[in-house]
């Protein structure tokens, strides 16, 4: 029997009858389902029906002579996810007829369980590193980062200690149970409930991660330190959670793809929200850490809403492209100032001034092209999924040259981030390296781009428009001559 037919059992008989169903729309406000089917039943049964969906019973009722049938689920809170849920069954496809044709215990598949282990660490692995290049100018210790990656999936156990701790708490604290089965009314409610119990512990779990350790130690010593250290913990926290969901989906194409290019990118931001605020620090100790982790476990409990509420999912796309933007700003923001040292106090300073280098329609083209492969991707692994496809030859061939593009556009994408030369009292700042004035030897102009030479080694500024070169050059002729 398919999931969209409706099956009806009399208690006291033995046999059943099937019922075509033409539409099913839900009722009293999704605690009901109306079923409606394609024919009439002439002599309704004078018993009551037990109706089952999927193997179980759903309720017992009378059938009148009508085309169609209303199910109630109850009243409770759980009647909208059991309504839901049968909607969702009834609506599927009928499946062709099935045949046993034997049984027996399912070998153990070595190869795939350690897969599911390793496979979620080298996915967050290669994302880490895109993160580290824009690191350049005094890239952090891999071994703290090691460390931190490590805190972040150890974190994890900690965050999914409080989350069923509070969802056990009461059943209004359950997000699943305030989607009020997916309706789109519920989404305010539903954004609320997923930020306090998903967003607040899992994104205070992470910073904590990050804080316990790297934040106290002598290498952090720039504001782009909170970043690299902030999302190398959210992406160990993202390992951890994709082990459990891999071997949930049995490494499911469509799972690792969704998976590896949506919620594993998205960890990394909501991380690099608060981890910009512990960078900031270094530089103005009255940063308001909590402002920054509640905007982080908002957008986290937004991200979990667009996914449960029906007619939202594609939501998520846009709120990719914002947390990148986010991401890029903040970026930028923490790349204006080098080392600090141990107790100084540098504060934001009217007197600094930014010069805006790069081209940012080349770099918008990237940032543009990146999202359509990771869309492609995706697309590609729904649709092997969708077709009951094996991993073939084909499908080999398509994911790993989009892969290559992926890695090309990524690769385009560090290269030509807009960043800002600032230059204050102290020397000259850009990407994160800081050049003091005493120690600046000399410069000159190369191709679109400015190199100082010091005894740290040259600093190549750029690349920038004529008119952004010729400024930085006046500038540094300006304060070199005055010391």
């Amino acid at each position: 029997m398919g999931p969209s037919k409706l099956a009806k059992a009399p208690r006291r008989a033995c046999h059943s009858s099937i019922l075509p169903i033409a539409r099913v729309e839900t009722a009293r406000h999704g605690h009901d389902l109306s079923i409606f089917t394609t024919v009439t039943m002439r002599s309704p049964p004078k018993e009551p029906l037990a109706i089952a969906i999927a193997g179980k019973v759903v309720a017992i009722q009378r059938v009148e002579n009508s085309p169609s049938l209303t199910i109630s689920f109850g009243n409770d809170l759980d009647s909208f996810a059991r309504a839901d849920r049968a909607k969702q069954l009834l609506e599927s496809p009928t499946l062709p007829p099935l045949t046993k044709m034997g049984a027996g215990a399912v070998p153990p598949r070595w190869g795939v369980a350690v897969l599911g282990l390793i496979l979620p660490v080298l996915l967050s692995m290669g994302w880490l590193s895109f993160v580290r290049r824009f690191d350049r100018a005094r890239p952090e210790p891999a071994w703290l980062v090691g460390t931190t990656f490590a805190l972040g999936g150890a974190s994890a156990i900690l965050a999914g200690s409080v989350e069923y701790g509070l969802t056990h708490l009461s059943p209004y604290l359950h997000p699943a149970r305030m989607t009020f089965g997916g309706q789109l009314i519920a989404a305010p409610l539903a954004l609320l409930v997923f930020t306090v119990v998903v967003g607040i512990p899992e994104e205070g779990a992470k910073w904590l991660g990050a804080w316990s350790f790297a934040r106290h130690r002598s290498e952090f010593d720039e504001p782009v330190d909170g970043i690299v250290y902030g999302v190398a913990s959210s992406l160990g926290f993202a390992a951890m959670e994709n082990i459990r969901y891999f071997a949930w989906g049995r490494l499911a194409t469509s799972v690792i793809v969704l998976r590896a290019f949506t919620s594993v990118p998205a960890h990394m931001f909501f991380g690099a929200i608060w981890g910009y605020a512990l960078g900031r620090k270094l530089v103005s100790p009255k940063t308001s850490m909590l402002k920054f982790l509640l905007v982080s476990a908002l957008l986290h409990g937004a991200y979990d809403t667009f996914l449960s509420v029906h007619h939202l999912e594609s939501l998520t796309l846009v709120l990719h492209l914002v947390l990148t933007s986010i991401f890029i700003v903040l970026l930028r923001r923490a790349l204006r100032r080098g080392v600090i040292a141990t107790g100084d106090v540098v504060p934001e300073s009217s007197r600094r001034l930014s010069i805006a280098l790069g081209s940012p329609l080349v770099f918008a083209l990237w940032a543009v092209s990146i999202h359509l492969i990771a869309v492609a991707i995706v697309a590609l692994g729904l649709y092997f999924d969708a077709t009951h496809q094996r991993v073939n030859l084909a499908f080999l061939i398509a994911g790993s040259s989009l892969l290559v593009l992926f890695g090309a556009a990524a690769h385009g994408l560090v290269a030509t981030l807009p960043l800002e030369a600032v230059i204050d009292e102290n020397g000259v700042t850009f990407g994160g390296a800081t050049r003091a004035w005493s120690e600046i030897q000399g410069f000159f102009g190369e191709a679109f781009e400015i190199v100082i030479h010091s005894p740290a080694g040259p600093l190549h500024i750029g690349p920038g428009s004529d008119d952004a070169t010729t400024t930085l050059a006046a500038c540094l002729a300006s304060y070199t001559a005055r010391s």
